[in-house]
């Protein structure tokens, strides 16, 4: 049986002002990051809009506001639909993007209720709620086969809607995507890239880099640790949460993406989808991006080198080829293959050791005091993680059979790991022994246990995928654990959908407790 171990209430209202306040720094950051390279980039706010361009207001229901469209490009056209990010500058993010597109292709692109020339939104300014928004938006024009783009928050909103209503889309852009992340996952990699805008010495770097995440990770143990969820509070009125965020639109909408659970969203995805990331944004961390591709039933993920948070300013040329062969020739056949190879593989084995990488195939291995350890590009059978701080795994596949008599395909003790786009079979498939684990984008499989932590230890799941003889589907959530299975714990388990609200997985610290219920 699983308890709950509950602090005072009054915990949950400090963590959710850290939240807020951390939410208003990604909402200042991306507002603020043209271009992260610290270039000059002309402001695009104030611009008239040209007379070869058609602006109207429409009344939207979804929040109640006038929201501002502007379309380009000939009416029959196949459709193009923008959705941009935090800021105020609103469809302006998509000017040169407009202009190089609408020769071909319908464009229309939108400040969202609540943003830029659109008047003030009601209530949450949600993933879910902008879907709704879309779809009407869509249904009002009469458009078909849409091609959906997105930037920041507005490409977690395009993929939210192509996952909601993939009937109406036909293929998706996601542009360097916010959130999506567990919020936890999400904070502390906000955190760590913020360090790079300052420019600092390598030393005084680590330790602003360490200031960094000793805040996210007071923000990480109060939110784990609080009996109440004030956001979920909020959530279920309305007039409260326009009576704190009503006049802050960035900071309402950065909230609402940072508790959106988007793993359901993804089990139902099913479009051709190209990601563009930029090598160095530091206010959606390109963690995000290397997770989608990895999830993504068929895709194509293009990094560009150098660039930060808005490669459509900075690097126009190079986005524009890449948004241009991916509107005219989407993705098909999916993400390349996890190799087979099992032949041949040597151990590897790390002791003592800081900073390498690794990239290949191996049988077994092993990293025991090995702080900063990378595993990029990784087929192994077992792989051991002992006393070892910020080790970071990147499309790694540890296969050691979903039956291998009680043997873990990855075994972590006392240990600081995050991993992306990983894939474990064994028995269990990762095992935990004190330490944080950080999981974005995993596919977890066993016959009996996939999850199992054994110390305390603190457990961050982004987005992803058990089969296991206990659950099977996706887990997203953050938990402290001891003596525990995680496969089916209700705080990693999406909440039932309510309509298209997205409830609030909430992470609480748990411990596996004998007694007559066990």
């Amino acid at each position: 049986m699983i308890r709950f171990i509950l602090n005072q209430p009054r915990l949950a209202v400090i963590a959710i002002a850290l939240l807020a306040l951390a939410a208003t720094t990604v909402a200042t950051a991306q507002e603020s990051s043209g271009d992260d390279r610290g270039d000059a980039v002309e402001t695009v706010r104030d611009r008239a809009l040209p007379e070869r361009w058609r602006a109207h207001r429409i009344d939207e229901p979804i929040f109640d506001s006038r929201m501002y469209v502007v379309e380009a490009g000939p009416a029959d056209a196949t459709p193009v639909l923008l959705v941009h990010g935090l800021g105020q500058s609103g469809y302006q993010d998509w000017w040169e993007t407009i202009e190089a597109l609408e020769s071909d292709y319908r464009v229309i692109a939108l400040d969202l209720p609540g943003f830029a020339r659109s008047t003030a939104a009601e209530g949450e300014m949600s993933p879910a709620r902008y879907a709704r928004l879309l779809d009407w938006l869509v249904r009002r024009l009469d458009l078909q086969g849409i091609q959906l783009v997105g930037h920041s928050m507005g490409a977690a909103i395009s993929l939210y809607y192509a996952g909601t209503y993939p009937d109406r889309v036909d293929n998706v852009v996601l542009v360097d995507a916010a959130g999506i992340l567990q919020r936890m996952a999400f904070l502390r990699a906000v955190a760590s890239s913020q360090v790079q805008n300052y420019g600092l010495p390598d030393f005084l770097a680590d330790r602003v880099r360490g200031l960094f995440q000793w805040g996210t990770g007071v923000v990480e143990r109060l939110l784990l640790s609080s009996e109440v969820d004030v956001v979920e509070l909020l959530r279920r009125s309305d007039s409260a949460w326009d009576a704190l965020l009503s006049d802050r639109p960035n900071v309402n909408a950065a909230i609402a993406l940072l508790e959106t659970d988007f793993s359901r969203v993804l089990a139902r995805f099913d479009r051709p989808a190209t990601v563009i990331w930029g090598e160095h944004d530091s206010v959606a961390p390109i963690r995000t991006g290397y997770m989608l591709h990895g999830l993504l039933p068929d895709n194509r993920l293009r990094v560009i080198e150098g660039a930060g948070h808005m490669p459509m300013h900075t690097d126009t040329g190079i986005f524009l080829e890449h948004l241009h062969d991916a509107l005219a020739s989407p993705p098909s056949g999916g993400v390349a293959a996890r190799s087979e190879t099992d032949r041949g593989r040597p151990d590897f084995t790390c002791r003592g050791r800081r900073g390498d990488t690794l990239s290949g195939e191996f049988d077994h291995i092993v990293l025991e005091d090995c702080p900063g350890m990378r595993l990029v590009d990784v087929t192994a059978r077992r792989l051991t993680i002992v006393d070892s701080r910020d080790t970071r795994l990147r499309h790694v596949t540890v296969d050691q059979g979903p039956s291998a008599a009680g043997r873990a395909a990855i075994d972590i003790t006392a240990s600081d790991v995050i991993a992306t786009d990983l894939e474990a079979t064994g028995a269990p498939a990762v095992r935990v022994d004190g330490g944080r684990v950080d999981i974005a984008g995993g596919r977890l499989t066993a016959v009996d246990t996939a999850l199992a932590v054994k110390r305390q230890s603190t457990v961050v799941l982004s987005i992803s995928r058990v089969r296991s003889g206990v659950h099977s589907g996706f887990l997203h959530g953050a938990v402290k654990a001891a003596d525990a299975v995680l496969d089916d714990t209700p705080e990693l388990r999406p909440a039932p959908a309510k309509g298209l609200r997205v409830a609030i997985p909430r992470g609480n610290r748990v411990r596996l407790a004998a007694g007559p219920d066990s």
